[in-house]
């Protein structure tokens, strides 16, 4: 992480222009080379950053999904728990259980239900029923759909409809 906040120590009027190359060289020498056995040195200063900063970290943790381990996801999750999973933070908590599909990190299926089931916005719950589809976790996407179908609106309910017969 110390890559992205060497960035952020600059003035705040530049906060903004975060070079996703300083996220992508951050994930690599930290998370990944650490491989979930160790916190990075300075992972709480992770917290500081503001929200568009954090999410592409979990951005770039997404685009090395070939490198992630379950191992990774539970030292993220440990380190950054009270703001991954606060259902209130759309942004980081769907990156986070995307990440948690990918590694079969099956111990965050009931927030994933509780999740899908309190947004209902199809910017927040299409890409995490479509990661649970793409790593052939269909029967879960059905489950969790069908219990708070009532919930979605009736355009997205359809949306989500097509999608899960279309790979049937």
């Amino acid at each position: 992480y110390e890559c992205i906040f060497f960035f952020f120590s600059s003035r705040r009027r530049h906060t903004r222009f975060l070079p996703v190359s300083w996220a992508r060289r951050c994930v690599q020498e930290t998370d990944i080379k650490l491989g979930g056995e160790s916190s990075p040195e300075d992972y709480q200063k992770f917290r500081k950053l503001f929200m568009k900063a954090q999410v592409i970290f979990l951005d770039e943790l997404l685009d090395n999904k070939q490198a992630l381990t379950r191992k990774i996801v539970e030292r993220i999750e440990q380190d950054f728990s009270d703001l991954l999973l606060n259902i209130k933070q759309c942004e980081l908590i769907m990156r986070f259980l995307r990440l948690a599909i990918i590694t079969n990190y099956n111990e965050k299926n009931e927030l994933l239900s509780q999740y899908m089931g309190s947004i209902g916005r199809m910017r927040y719950t299409q890409p995490v029923f479509q990661e649970l589809i793409d790593n052939g976790k269909k029967d879960l996407a059905i489950e969790v759909f069908n219990r708070h179908r009532s919930f979605y609106h009736p355009l997205a309910r359809r949306a989500f409809e097509l999608s899960l017969i279309h790979i049937s």
